[in-house]
């Protein structure tokens, strides 16, 4: 953990935790890093986590990340959730790749955060992202509380529960995206993750024909953003503006 009084930077590291799929502990609390202070400075890295979470800022927590690849470590090695932001905990990210993070099979729904999240932020946390790529996550963008999410030119694909999602008490959330493409959004498969690169899975040529037809028949109801909070209500949808 970099904790209270903490600053410096880190480059060209490979940083990978894996959590034990037998834990009693919540693998969101076990992050591969903590920042709880800053500013810090991730850079030209790969910042993995299997079965947890990849990165987490917390309290004044404070980080620029760039030319990093943050995440898990691939379709049969994903992460519980890619970047958490708390608190009023800032982050700067550019030319990053954010991917592969699904909802932990073993942890019960109402003890994650992002369940699968790229960038989840809440508490009165901000977030701008530039010119980077959120992909194969359960969804890219998770709002809560007074959380406050920029995006500029940023792409969202294969995204197997929508794009974005809000919280319960996201009211005061705010999203901000320009010069942002959503592409190759995922239609759930039956076969799950695995088998991804075949016919029939996710990623192949079947799975790719479906989604197009679905989008061209049916885009008034694509679930391209999802504002029901995942894991931890089933009340009311709350809403969001999207600024272009």
């Amino acid at each position: 953990m970099l904790g209270h009084g903490s600053k410096g930077s880190v480059g060209d590291c490979r940083l990978t935790h894996r959590c034990s799929p037998t834990s009693q502990w919540n693998p969101w609390f076990v992050p591969t890093v903590d920042v709880w202070d800053g500013p810090w400075l991730f850079e030209n890295s790969v910042i993995k986590s299997i079965g947890g979470g990849a990165i987490t800022v917390m309290r004044k927590g404070n980080v620029n990340i760039t030319s990093c690849r943050v995440g898990g470590g691939g379709r049969d090695e994903m992460a519980s959730d890619c970047v958490v932001l708390s608190g009023e905990a800032r982050m700067q990210m550019s030319r990053c790749d954010v991917s592969f993070s699904a909802p932990a099979p073993s942890v019960a729904p109402d003890a994650q955060i992002g369940a699968g999240g790229g960038i989840s932020v809440m508490g009165k946390a901000a977030s701008t992202v530039q010119s980077s790529h959120v992909h194969d996550c359960s969804r890219a963008i998770f709002l809560d509380d007074e959380g406050d999410v920029t995006l500029e030119s940023v792409g969202l694909s294969r995204l197997d529960a929508g794009a974005m999602a809000a919280g319960d008490n996201a009211g005061m959330a705010r999203l901000t995206a320009s010069k942002c493409v959503l592409h190759e959004l995922a239609t759930p498969s039956p076969h799950g993750r695995k088998g991804n690169d075949g016919p029939k899975g996710n990623d192949g040529p079947k799975a790719r024909g479906a989604a197009v037809a679905a989008k061209a028949e049916a885009s008034e109801e694509a679930p391209w953003i999802n504002s029901r909070r995942p894991g931890f209500s089933s009340g009311e949808d709350n809403h969001f503006s999207l600024a272009v």
